[in-house]
């Protein structure tokens, strides 16, 4: 996976992997306290440093028959096209990241006011110098209890309400792409209370900059 997150859900919560797309997997576990949003960069933040602003995606001069997209504006197409993530397999085989504990009310995509503190640090941190070139995928996941079409239907909503919350917060619409993939890519083994907890999560993945 890409831009880890992970979040653990002890009741109705999740495991929010952000992952970026370099070098060996890591994860920096910071769900045993509110993290701070410079610990939300150091986790997120890709080994080679964003481009100069003159080369970075919609800066500079353009015609008025070549207009530029937005940031991860071509990333939306893409996903909208297949129904799936864009990422591709080699770039998200390698991530470095932070588990974060975000929850929702049982059942639904209902952000807490704990899983809303924890996403204002994730959108000030989308927002610092070293990570505001990139675009960030946000997958949900869960575990296998329930059919097929209620799992990747969950999974969808939960992605779309981190995202939206990101948008709406944070000014953050060109930045994300929400993908719900269900019990599809579990991260665990669904037979065990342990590895159904681990496979309800959401994964913020850095699709690299724009």
């Amino acid at each position: 996976m890409t831009p880890l997150c992970k979040t653990i859900l002890a009741a109705c919560g999740l495991w929010v992997l952000c992952a970026a797309p370099v070098g060996a997997q890591t994860l920096r576990d910071l769900t045993d306290h509110e993290p701070t949003t410079e610990e939300l960069i150091q986790g997120l933040r890709l080994s080679s440093p964003p481009p100069a602003k003159g080369q970075m995606r919609g800066v500079g001069p353009t015609s008025s028959t070549q207009a530029r997209k937005s940031p991860c504006e071509s990333y939306r197409d893409r996903a909208q096209t297949r129904g799936v993530g864009v990422a591709s397999t080699a770039a998200v085989s390698a991530a470095t990241g932070v588990v974060l504990k975000v929850t929702f009310a049982s059942g639904s995509a209902r952000l807490t006011a704990e899983a809303m503190r924890t996403l204002d640090k994730l959108g000030e941190a989308l927002h610092s110098d070293e990570l505001a070139a990139c675009c960030f995928q946000i997958e949900g996941h869960t575990d296998s209890v329930g059919s097929d079409a209620y799992n990747e239907r969950l999974s969808q909503h939960r992605a779309v309400s981190v995202s939206r919350y990101l948008a709406e917060r944070h000014k953050l619409k060109d930045r994300t792409v929400a993908v719900g993939y269900g019990e599809q890519k579990p991260a665990a083994d669904n037979t065990t209370d342990e590895g159904r907890q681990k496979n309800r999560r959401v994964q913020v993945i850095n699709l690299g900059y724009e």
